[in-house]
């Protein structure tokens, strides 16, 4: 399974407790995600690995070049690392996997439809503004792990805002990634987080700026109760009574852990 998909299944839980004698930790997982963003070109003449303090690296390839691909890989530095691409071919997609891809974000309109067979791989469909109930039922039937939304941020953000987040996450019933037209600021992690968005994409190059929003997602409140996310789907989906369904009352919220 995805590690990346794992992750966003369990946010907010509590980490495990350190074996031992020593005292015991009050730590939990983060209740959302950094996904690092960079460039394969600029990735692979990285002298060493990514060090920025984030969850996942998420590489943009404007083309499929397996030999810069295999500069990059060793220079991910350990972590779960996806590919973007503009479109995905059978071959390209059963490349990346065998590479030790964990998850691709990939357009529907572009992406082979072999993608959606590799087990090996979380799949990440990228969404424009057009997501409607239709859209997203059909979504819902199909093996796709994630979403990444778009948000149009201005200045501040508006309730509106929170609204496209939550519409996307309730429609779909599977964990959202948000891209921003602007960086997303350290007082909007919650309001971001509590309308649904499980992850920010993150442009890696800035790490004074990745530091600043580690910090903010690690000193964030826990959910409110009655808020904790649930992943069943709230429309009517290929494997409806296989998982929780909108009629099943949510699971009691994040509270301290003694």
């Amino acid at each position: 399974m995805s590690k990346l998909i794992d992750a966003l299944s369990r946010l907010g839980e509590q980490a495990p407790k350190p074996m031992g004698f020593g005292p015991a930790s009050r730590s939990r997982r983060p209740s959302i995600l950094l996904v690092g963003v960079i460039g394969l070109p600029a990735l692979a003449r990285k002298r060493k690995a990514v060090d920025a303090e984030v969850d996942a690296a998420l590489v943009s390839v404007d083309e499929m070049d397996e030999s810069a691909l295999d500069r990059a890989i060793g220079r991910t530095g350990g972590l779960p690392w996806g590919v973007r691409a503009p479109s995905v071919t059978r071959e390209g997609a059963a490349m990346l996997a065998e590479k030790g891809c964990d998850f691709v974000v990939f357009e529907p309109e572009c992406a082979d439809a072999s993608l959606l067979a590799q087990e090996r791989l979380g799949k990440v469909v990228a969404l424009g503004q057009d997501l409607d109930r239709d859209r997203a039922a059909a979504i819902g039937g199909l093996p796709i792990d994630a979403a990444l939304v778009s948000a149009e941020l201005g200045d501040s953000m508006t309730v509106a805002d929170l609204l496209g987040a939550a519409r996307a996450r309730a429609w779909l019933g599977i964990p959202v990634l948000m891209s921003a037209t602007r960086e997303v600021q350290p007082e909007e992690l919650a309001p971001l987080r509590d309308a649904g968005v499980s992850a920010l994409l993150i442009d890696v190059a800035d790490g004074r700026r990745v530091e600043r929003m580690r910090e903010a997602i690690e000193s964030l409140p826990p959910r409110k109760k009655g808020r904790r996310l649930s992943y069943g789907a709230l429309i009517p989906r290929a494997d409806a009574g296989q998982g929780r369904g909108a009629d099943t009352p949510p699971d009691d919220e994040d509270e301290d852990w003694e």
